[in-house]
């Protein structure tokens, strides 16, 4: 009776999150978020494994136009900010529109060789709209 009285005495005294149904919760909470998480995106896979990709050339895309800007201004300007003779920056501006060209069209419509797999004029019909 006394081990008894102290079980029940230690048990009314325990903390809420160290009780078993607390953990039995949890555990059912975790299970189903689990598989919640497997079976709903199964239909967007190919767009989830796609994000990476696109939102790197998509960043890729902003620093080309930057570079492409910079580039014309020095050469409308010819003031030697960027230490560069006119040929330097004329082919520096062919390499950066020739891959901003590329860029861009690898975010419309996909590109393997950068890693898009679909174009976002393919997954969207609100981009198109």
């Amino acid at each position: 009776e006394t081990k008894h009285s102290i079980q029940v005495s230690l048990r009314g005294r325990q903390a809420w999150f160290s009780r078993r149904p607390v953990y039995a919760i949890a555990l059912a909470a975790l299970l189903a978020l689990c598989l919640g998480s497997v079976l709903f995106p199964a239909r967007a896979v190919p767009e989830i494994t796609n994000l990476g990709p696109t939102t790197n050339q998509a960043g890729r895309r902003r620093y080309l136009t930057r570079a492409c800007v910079h580039f014309s201004r020095e050469l409308v300007l010819d003031d030697g900010f960027s230490r560069m003779t006119k040929a330097e920056l004329h082919g520096a501006l062919q390499w950066h529109l020739t891959e901003l060209r590329r860029v861009s069209a690898a975010v419309r419509l996909g590109d393997d060789e950068l890693r898009i797999r679909q174009g976002a004029d393919y997954r969207s019909a609100e981009h198109n709209a």
